[in-house]
């Protein structure tokens, strides 16, 4: 049998589509463990639609395994030193950039974008009307940013903020301060003159 005919054709081409996807990730993962020595990147990492040059890691920087970049050429990754970013993490930028500081803990299956989908036109499919992007997305010095949640484009999360498991942040979040929810708003902000952490309402925000 020909394995070059119809149905067999069509499997050999996915196998060597998928294969060279393999290669050409490989390589990009070798290019950034060789230009970032000094951090620790756990395999398999996968380096998918993106321009590794974009993307810029600190000193002594931890990423777990099954982590996803895609960062593209109208988009820049910057990760800062110290920062530990958990297994099963996605970061994706198509537009802006992505601004994590020092000493960030990311935990595991977070989703960070600087783009979200259009979805004006009803008359087509979300997918086909392409992108929408508000501005970088800034993650400060010193944040927590707990399991499962979702950091959406053009917000920034101040300094030593923490954002509760599973949350959604679609806006600001002042340095110093605890958000929970979807959409996540602020539960409590650090009182230096008490030295300790206060709950607050939102209209005390």
């Amino acid at each position: 049998m020909d394995i070059y005919s119809g149905r067999n054709f069509s499997a050999v081409r996915a196998i060597l589509k998928d294969y060279l996807y393999f290669i050409k990730n490989l390589n990009n993962i070798l290019r950034i463990k060789i230009r970032f020595k000094n951090s620790t990147i756990r395999d398999p990492l996968q380096i998918s639609f993106s321009n590794i040059n974009n993307i810029y890691i600190s000193y002594n920087v931890f990423i777990d395994s099954k982590c996803i970049f895609r960062i593209m050429d109208t988009c820049s990754l910057y990760i800062g030193e110290s920062t530990h970013i958990g297994p099963y993490c996605h970061i994706s930028g198509t537009k802006n950039n992505i601004i994590i500081g020092k000493e960030v803990l990311i935990a595991p299956k977070v989703f960070i974008s600087t783009t979200n989908h259009r979805y004006d036109d009803i008359t087509k499919s979300v997918i086909k009307q392409g992108y929408v992007s508000k501005g970088d997305v800034i993650v400060e010095d010193g944040c927590w940013i707990g399991i499962g949640s979702c950091i959406l484009t053009g917000v920034k999360i101040g300094k030593h903020s923490i954002i509760g498991a599973n949350s959604i942040v679609t806006m600001n979040i002042p340095p110093y301060s605890v958000a929970v929810g979807s959409p996540a708003q602020v539960i409590k902000k650090y009182n230096f003159k008490e030295k300790k952490w206060l709950r607050c309402s939102n209209n005390n925000i």
